[in-house]
């Protein structure tokens, strides 16, 4: 969830939830099913809510990180905020890379594409962690999220950095 205020007027308001399960086939290869919604004030869409499944595929693997991708079909259900709901067949791709700068640092990229007849969404976040303990990092993101078909008023491009406090449950 992200809000933000300016002098008093509200700038940001965003909220996405998703949740994504794996099931390996082999070491490199893996089934996929993610369900994701999303409400933005700003973007013009009271929301869009996704659900997909697919095939993922890790294209390199190491100890200083990794890179894959996903795709597959999915449905998205999603309602602009002075219109009807409307339903659609959409296909999802995406692409995640990571790389450890150092014993404390890593880099992550994630590009996702869910396209449909009706709006096609794109998103790209580009962060930076550090490790402050054993369990705890400070994650640094810059996003872009981007629709292609938003309310004539509305912007079809929104950025924002966020500054983030992460905590692992679990061995690590």
């Amino acid at each position: 969830s992200l809000q933000a205020s300016e002098d008093g007027n509200s700038t940001a308001n965003r909220t996405v939830g998703e949740l994504s399960t794996h099931y390996d086939l082999n070491p490199r290869n893996y089934a996929f099913d993610t369900l994701r919604a999303s409400h933005d004030a700003f973007s013009g869409y009271s929301y869009q809510a996704t659900i997909a499944a697919g095939l993922g595929h890790k294209l390199w693997v190491s100890d200083r990180g990794g890179l894959g991708v996903e795709a597959g079909p999915g449905y998205r259900r999603s309602k602009l905020k002075d219109g009807p709901a409307e339903n659609n067949l959409i296909g999802l791709a995406k692409g995640d890379f990571s790389y450890k700068i150092s014993e404390t640092a890593k880099f992550e990229q994630t590009l996702l594409v869910l396209g449909g007849a009706a709006n096609t969404e794109l998103e790209s976040v580009s962060g930076l962690s550090v490790n402050l303990t054993k369990t705890m990092a400070l994650k640094v993101a810059y996003t872009v999220q981007h629709n292609t078909n938003v309310p004539a008023d509305k912007k079809k491009t929104d950025t924002f950095t966020s500054v983030n406090l992460v905590y692992a449950f679990g061995d690590n």
